[in-house]
């Protein structure tokens, strides 16, 4: 196995300056390119040809997805080109991409382009130097290698159980609908079979499987190891039926001690006198220390960055993921015009990261996507700030709760959402007091509950809502989103139908199986109540909800968006006071007061304007200004 060196430093994984320090920047004399230079490309070739994927005639235009291909025949390559090796770098939410193709049967050439937003540009011609191509070469020798090797012998079953010994029980080996082989057991007491694996002192390994179990009385499921670790849990699996009975991915990062020699003895099955009926799959551990070098192991297992990789039986490519999408830096300035300001990284002076207003919104939306991801958010696509309409963006009122009691952790948000009317004084050419007021309120639900906060969603005749109220009589606060109410009621029916889903939970609360005698009017809800001695509690560990109704159909949030806008905006703005001046490309229509170009407000006011009357303008703004302050406090777009 190639073991990424002090180039892939995981500190520095994500400072491209730092990683690729040999592409700082391409020397102007490219007219000459000797026989050597020529035979290297071939090397190239020779060396990644039958690692990456070969594609004939495709349109260009749809490589939007990060990767590296071989392309030949079809449209859209560059003028007078038919084949190559086309590599494809893009923003999570593939607002932004970049495409370099290189011209494997004429080495001095290379070109790129760029798509923003909804267009490609025209493709630019680049001349690749022999100083530069050499560059290339060693890159790609040093990386192409870098493979993390599954340390279990036929972890995945795939051969039966050659490498596995039985030590206990009975178990078999059975095909499951999605074609893996499963290591079953179904005994009242203990069935595992067992494996010696080689593991280095001071070394931590990252263990990951599948694991369902759909009868269970004691013992664990799952996989022990034998030996002495520093940390994490030795035991790894599930003590319960699984979800739905169906697969749990489990994984645990184990920490060798320092004294540790040998091999470590594991079990696989059920174990701990165990009495249930389960079955494990995709059985895999890497060492983490060879992959990241030592002191640059990822520390918990979300930080492990390519679990979700395609994987087999033997190990995880990792040059897709790493290398490569490494190189979006230097492509992104490559590619830009000239008269187009240049991407710099901060350095000692404080300079900061230019960025274009695209790139720092599809930055926005990005982070979006990744909180709604650490969240749980598993139903859920951010494609823009506002929460306005677009192919795509779709979340389900489980995931809304789930965001909704997130919220409760930041105690700003919750004064300023709860709040009936605000002032915002506006500066600048046209300056005024705009009093604005708050759209989520109801005077049957506001009878029995008292609102807390909330945001409202409207798309045409889709009316959602997301709220925190406290019940007047029994003082229980519930989180509770609905979706898609009533069109025939109208838009203040929402509320109406929190009050309907609040009602049956408290029902809930006082009888387990109470069953109502009508549904609500919606086509989705969620509600949870809040434990008051710890609020957040259900931010890390969420339990199901106390009653719903489709609760994981997708449906648009509309302006219900707007909560995780605020949430980012909340988490990347150290000063609320802070001006900001609104640009023409800022002001959007629909809902909110009348906004101009020029018109100059503070990050309290966005926030008020976003969360009071539902103001567009006001969180389009803020994907721009806070996608360039994650942009410079990161150090690269």
């Amino acid at each position: 196995m190639k073991i990424i060196g002090p180039q892939w430093n995981r500190q520095n994984l994500d400072q491209i300056n730092e990683n690729f320090k040999l592409f700082e920047g391409i020397p102007d004399d490219m007219k000459k390119m000797s026989v050597s230079v020529e035979n290297s490309i071939k090397e190239i070739k020779d060396s990644v040809n039958s690692r990456f994927v070969g594609l004939n005639n495709v349109d260009l235009n749809e490589y939007k997805t990060g990767g590296l291909f071989f392309v030949a025949g079809g449209t859209n390559y560059p003028p007078a080109k038919a084949s190559g090796m086309l590599q494809v770098v893009s923003s999570n939410s593939g607002v932004y991409v970049h495409q370099e193709f290189l011209d494997l049967n004429n080495p001095a050439q290379k070109y790129v382009r760029a798509f923003k937003v909804d267009q490609w540009s025209d493709w630019i011609e680049l001349t690749v130097t022999a100083e530069e191509l050499e560059k290339i070469k060693e890159t790609i020798k040093n990386n192409t290698e870098d493979f993390a090797i599954n340390l279990f012998s036929n972890g995945w079953f795939n051969n039966n159980l050659a490498f596995w010994s039985n030590n206990a029980g009975t178990v078999t080996i059975a095909k499951d609908t999605d074609g893996f082989n499963n290591l079953t057991m179904d005994s009242q007491t203990s069935a595992q079979v067992n494996q010696k694996v080689k593991l280095k002192a001071s070394h931590a390994y990252f263990v990951t499987f599948d694991v369902a179990v759909s009868r269970y009385v004691k013992g664990l499921c799952g996989v022990q190891f034998n030996g002495a670790f520093k940390s994490g849990n030795q035991n790894i699996g599930l003590t319960r039926v699984s979800d739905k009975n169906d697969f749990e991915n489990i994984s645990e990062i184990l920490v060798t001690s320092d004294t540790f020699a040998g091999d470590s003895i594991v079990y696989v099955g059920s174990i701990s006198s165990a009495n249930l009926t389960g079955k494990i799959r995709k059985l895999s551990i890497y060492d983490l220390t060879d992959i990241y070098g030592k002191g640059n192991e990822p520390k918990t297992v979300k930080e492990v960055d390519f679990k979700n990789l395609e994987a087999s039986e033997k190990g995880i490519e990792l040059t897709l993921a790493k290398t490569y999408a490494a190189l979006s830096s230097q492509i992104s300035k490559m590619s830009k015009e000239s008269s187009t300001p240049p991407v710099v990284l901060p350095d000692d002076s404080g300079q900061k990261i230019q960025a274009s207003d695209d790139e720092c919104s599809a930055v926005f939306v990005s982070e979006m996507n990744k909180k709604a991801a650490y969240l749980g958010m598993s139903k859920t696509t951010f494609k823009n700030s506002t929460g306005l309409a677009i192919s795509g963006q779709v979340s389900c009122s489980r995931d809304f709760l789930l965001l909704t009691m997130h919220a409760l952790a930041y105690s700003d948000l919750l004064k300023y959402w709860g709040r009936k009317q605000y002032t915002v004084n506006v500066k600048g050419p046209k300056a005024r007091s705009v009093v604005i007021d708050a759209t989520v309120h109801h005077d049957g639900l506001e009878a029995e509950y008292d609102i807390l906060g909330g945001k409202s969603g409207t798309l045409g005749t889709l009316f959602n809502a997301t709220t925190l109220i406290q019940a007047k009589d029994t003082k229980d606060i519930f989180a509770c989103v609905v979706m898609g109410t009533d069109v025939d009621a109208g838009s203040p029916e929402r509320y109406a139908q929190v009050k309907a889903v609040a009602d049956i939970a408290k029902q809930k609360l006082k009888n387990a199986s109470y069953t109502p005698t009508s549904v609500p009017k919606v086509q989705a809800a969620s509600i949870m109540k809040i434990p008051v001695q710890n609020p957040t509690y259900f931010t890390n560990v969420p339990s199901e909800s106390l009653y719903s109704i489709n609760e994981n159909d997708s449906i648009m949030p509309a302006s219900m968006t707007k909560v995780m806008t605020a949430i980012l905006m909340l988490e990347n703005v150290s000063n609320l006071n802070e001006s900001i001046v609104l640009k023409a490309s800022d002001i959007k229509s629909g809902s909110g007061p009348v906004m101009y170009e020029g018109d100059v407000i503070n990050y309290l006011d966005a926030i008020h304007l976003m969360m009071l009357p539902s103001s567009n303008t006001a969180a389009n703004t803020m994907s721009r200004v806070v996608g360039q302050k994650i942009i410079n406090a990161r150090g690269y777009i």
